[in-house]
């Protein structure tokens, strides 16, 4: 039988790949109780009593609020941005640049259009003081133009952003740990559920005692041992409707079942005794080799 340890570990890459998509610590509890419920019902698919399967149940619907104040947050990031009215912030110059860079061209195409006009036009004679100004009014309001076209810094507003990543690795330690506790619960409760069904059946007279379920596992451990003989085949065949006939089933070692078996170490997998269970309630462990 396998345990719900067992199918969270078997989960375990997919589950860690979903928490770390996870955006924020909601988002991250919905994924933990998607995967509880993925594993009860993995769990509860196995041949099982109700009680056992109602009790697990229970037990993971009562577990999963307490994730919503379970411990989620790995590390955070800060990131930070420069921004002026909501755009990047970017160094201007003095509005007087352009001011006195204007009016100093303009003095000086002035000046240049004054000699054109009164001398090279109309051949006659012309003031110099006017021309001498004009250059001189000219080169000033250059000299201020250049003296303003440094930038000015614009004035930043920083802006901070925080982003904080969940710890999958934490979470699903909690989650293990969580899933190990009901584990513990659960095969405690199938214990007492077993000995109280080996009462019941020893009670009503109906049944089998201890000494002839461990005479029946012999004799089919003897046969296992040589299956390959008709004889043997027959007479396991016929042993088992026996059993069944007295609410005992013969069960085989697979991936499912191996929970109800103790295992040999070999290169190969084989069923050496096959377990017996009273209406899923395990009676004799059986024995198997190729164990994990």
């Amino acid at each position: 039988m396998n345990t719900m340890q067992m199918y969270l570990e078997k989960d375990k890459e997919r589950f860690l790949n979903n928490l770390a998509k996870t955006l924020n610590k909601p988002a991250a509890v919905k994924e933990i109780r998607n995967e509880l419920d993925r594993v009860l019902y993995s769990y509860n698919e196995q041949d099982l009593s109700d009680r056992v399967k109602e009790a697990a149940s229970f037990m993971i619907q009562s577990v999963k609020p307490a994730f919503a104040a379970a411990e989620a947050d790995g590390e955070a990031t800060v990131f930070s941005r420069e921004e002026v009215n909501g755009k990047k912030a970017e160094d201007k110059r003095s509005v007087f640049f352009g001011i006195f860079l204007f009016l100093g061209l303009l003095a000086s195409l002035a000046s240049l259009g004054y000699i054109y006009i009164a001398y090279v036009q109309f051949a006659k004679d012309y003031y110099p003081w006017i021309l001498f100004g004009g250059v001189l009014l000219g080169s000033l309001f250059l000299l201020l133009a250049g003296i303003f076209s440094k930038k000015k810094p614009a004035k930043e507003r920083r802006q901070y952003y925080a982003e904080m990543h969940i710890d999958s690795e934490k979470i699903y330690q909690s989650v293990f740990a969580t899933v190990l506790v009901i584990d513990k619960q659960l095969e405690e409760l199938q214990i007492k559920e077993s000995i109280a069904v080996k009462k019941q059946f020893e009670e009503s007279g109906s049944g089998v005692d201890d000494s002839e379920i461990e005479l029946y596992a012999q004799l089919l451990e003897s046969a296992y041992a040589d299956m390959e003989n008709p004889l043997s085949q027959e007479f396991v065949s016929q042993l088992k409707y026996f059993l069944h006939k007295h609410h005992i089933e013969v069960v085989n070692c697979t991936q499912d079942t191996k929970g109800y078996f103790d295992f040999m170490p070999s290169e190969t997998v084989a069923t050496i005794r096959p377990a017996l269970l009273l209406e899923g309630t395990l009676l004799k462990k059986g024995l198997a080799s190729g164990g994990e």
